[in-house]
């Protein structure tokens, strides 16, 4: 899976989706509903779980998978 470089936490992604963010140097996954952060966890599937709980912290770097091109 390639992933998108880090984008500042003050820009938000344009797509709904499950996302990387950078916790004091920690990785944990989130999930963004188009207008806010959910809670993070390490564990893909628990942060899926915590999709309906929003976090108080809105402004961490974030990253997310990059789309592959197709060869011809």
């Amino acid at each position: 899976m390639k992933l998108t470089p880090w984008f500042s936490g003050k820009e938000k992604p344009v797509r709904v989706g499950l996302y990387q963010r950078n916790v004091g140097g920690f990785i944990v996954y989130a999930w963004w509903n188009g207008h806010v952060w959910s809670l993070g966890d390490k564990s893909k599937r628990r942060a899926l779980y915590f999709k309906r709980h929003g976090s108080y912290r809105q402004d961490l770097d974030w990253r997310g998978q990059a789309k592959e091109r197709r060869q011809a």
